[in-house]
């Protein structure tokens, strides 16, 4: 599961390209006015909390780097204490959608918008590669945005075709611009499985 290096562009350039598309989002769906709104403030905390993180002194790690490490190639968060199957191993979360540039499918973090590659083509969630994983086009006009379903497990994936990965934050505008694909996918009995339960357990 190897971690893909994903584009970095100022905070002008942040800023500036996340205004172009929330003002074509509102344009083309008014309705959503609020969820924008609200969505401009967050990524502007979280614009500022990257620059504060880039631009500070480096946090201390309380678990030595050797045992982080262990724990990542073992597949298990370097947050919590359990494996997971597939999701970030950071934050284990599952992705909020996969983006495919020049034919290779990231899986972009929804906490994070951290990107990693599959070697296989199945279902994120359960590994099904038979007749039961399948990609469909909701809008026949839009092949380059996509759902993968599955019948194993009654999950989804949003896949868009994109000219590059989606830079921190702006892959949280690419979600809410796709939340067609979510209705669609959900119109049809399908749902994203629910997050890992990292409480600790005594």
């Amino acid at each position: 599961m190897p971690y893909v290096r994903l584009p970095v562009a100022s905070r002008g350039d942040i800023e500036a390209a996340a205004e172009l598309r929330w003002a074509a989002l509102e344009a083309a769906k008014p309705e959503l006015g609020p969820a924008v709104a609200l969505q401009r403030r967050l990524i502007a905390l979280v614009i500022d909390l990257k620059q504060t993180i880039e631009h500070g002194p480096f946090p201390r790690l309380s678990l030595p780097g050797k045992y982080v490490q262990a724990k990542l190639v073992r597949g298990v968060p370097a947050l919590a204490g359990e494996p997971l199957p597939l999701p970030v191993p950071l934050l284990g979360s599952w992705p909020a959608m996969a983006e495919v540039v020049d034919g290779h499918r990231t899986l972009r973090c929804s906490f994070c918008a951290a990107g990693w590659e599959l070697s296989t083509y199945a279902c994120i969630y359960c590994q099904e590669s038979a007749d039961g994983f399948v990609t469909a086009a909701p809008d026949e006009e839009r092949k380059d945005r996509r759902v993968e379903v599955c019948s194993g497990c009654g999950a989804y994936l949003k896949t868009i075709d994109a000219t590059e990965l989606s830079p921190f934050p702006l892959l949280a505008i690419g979600d809410l611009e796709t939340m067609d694909l979510d209705v669609a996918a959900m119109d049809h009995g399908y749902t994203r499985p629910a997050m890992k339960d990292f409480r600790v357990r005594l």
